[in-house]
């Protein structure tokens, strides 16, 4: 004898036809009532699984889908003007609203300026995608209070901006972010970008010059990039609050020159790079020579590196001898230590900011605010930290906070600068040996 699923076998196996239709209905209702609920479950746990799986591709950046595919093929053709707008990906709720910062009380008062900077902005991969589909406000849609608030905001912008231009070949990795994707930059209050990287010609000349045009259109200043040497290492100059700052960007990072070069030259566009360091150097003292303070933006260092390099070291102070205010460094893709001594400040790299990111270390990020006062010189540092989801930075309040500003503190130690729990960037010279008394 088989086993009883329905309860209706008998001895000899035999029953009437109707008897054993009526049999295999009912064993059939029994055994629904014993799969269903298995099946519920399953389905439930599938669910769950498929949404945990979903937030954390969107909270790490999509890290398995790297934009190693040219974006702009995937998405189609960019569209002109403002993208279209959709529904946001999805992301953790806002955070607290943060503090006033560095501009509490400063309104009124004549030469001080506050400049607040940023890391590598990133409008290619999948921000362009963000973008098509949500609009140019999305990826800025968090910060864009705090950003508003200060004299100057400056970022590093880390791919042109166009509808044209073809990937560079042999390159690993290509952006293009869509055109009219600035005009989000520049309702988040964004004033200059530095265009001195190793992405502005991914796509090209064109492309580049195209970049240029979109930067005009939506008011936004840049250095660092031109259509020729002299206008891509030409510092940019603000009058803010009776001060005079010169902004100026160079990289040392350029990638081979296949297809197209990239470093400008005398009659066609390209990069400012530090590869003629006596050129660097002498642009930096004849800025300084008509400003009060100059900030020079650089492109260095090695990717996913926590600590500057020797030679960053060296150029730093070549830079700061030559008369730099301020060194605020991109390209390693994670924060690295401030230091803030003899009145100069280098941020030695700000990691990225609006990014698809690729793990923990490379979605962390911050708003870094300089007071720079009548003499010129940096009076007052604020760090503001944050963390990218999905492709949105976002500022952090509470624990999260806390621990961030004890990660930069600790990096900082080795420069002889701390960062406290309030977010205050401050000089911290060693303590001073104490000699025991003989015994």
């Amino acid at each position: 004898m088989g086993m009883n699923w329905g309860g209706l076998d008998r001895p000899g196996g035999s029953r009437p036809k109707e008897s054993q239709a009526t049999g295999r209905s009912a064993s059939a209702n029994h055994l629904a009532e014993a799969v269903y609920p298995i099946l519920t479950a399953i389905l439930v746990l599938l669910a769950a699984t498929f949404y945990l799986v979903g937030q954390e591709l969107v909270a790490s950046g999509f890290q398995e889908y790297h934009p190693r595919l040219s974006w702009k093929a995937v998405t189609g053709p960019a569209v002109s003007g403002s993208p279209t707008a959709g529904p946001p990906p999805a992301g953790p709720p806002p955070a607290e609203p943060p503090p006033a910062g560095l501009t509490a009380g400063l309104a009124e008062q004549p030469g001080k300026v506050i400049l607040s900077f940023t890391g590598d902005v990133l409008l290619g991969g999948l921000v362009r995608w963000a973008v098509h589909q949500s609009g140019a406000d999305y990826p800025w849609a968090q910060v864009a209070p705090k950003l508003r608030v200060t004299d100057l905001t400056v970022v590093n912008l880390e791919s042109p901006v166009s509808n044209r231009g073809t990937p560079q070949p042999g390159k690993e990795f290509t952006f293009e972010g869509e055109a009219g994707s600035l005009a989000g930059a520049a309702r988040a209050g964004i004033d200059l970008v530095n265009l001195a990287n190793n992405h502005t010609l991914d796509y090209g000349p064109e492309a580049l010059l195209d970049t240029l045009e979109e930067l005009k259109k939506n008011g936004i200043r840049w250095v660092g990039a031109g259509r020729s040497a002299a206008e891509a290492a030409a510092p940019a100059f603000f009058q803010v609050n009776g001060l005079r700052l010169a902004f100026l960007g160079f990289t040392d990072v350029v990638p081979a020159s296949v297809g197209w070069p990239w470093t400008a030259g005398e009659n066609y566009p390209g990069v400012a790079t530090t590869r003629d360091e006596t050129a660097m150097l002498a642009a930096v003292r004849e800025a300084k020579g008509s400003a009060d303070a100059v900030i020079v933006l650089v492109h260095w260092g090695v990717e996913g590196s926590r600590q500057p390099e020797s030679a960053q070291r060296r150029l730093a102070q070549k830079l700061v001898e030559a008369g730099a205010t301020v060194i605020i460094g991109h390209h390693p893709h994670v924060l690295q230590g401030f230091q803030f001594a003899l009145d100069r400040f280098v941020a030695w790299s700000l990691g990225n900011f609006i990014f698809d990111v690729g793990g923990a270390m490379s979605s962390e990020t911050s708003v870094l605010e300089l007071e720079v006062g009548p003499r010129g010189v940096v009076e007052r540092a604020l760090v503001t930290p944050a963390r990218i989801y999905g492709v949105q930075p976002r500022l952090l309040s509470g624990r999260s906070a806390r621990d961030a500003l004890e990660t930069m503190n600790g990096l900082s130690a080795e420069f002889w600068t701390a960062v406290d729990a309030d977010g205050a960037v401050r000089r911290a010279p060693p303590k001073a040996q104490v000699t025991p008394p003989p015994r």
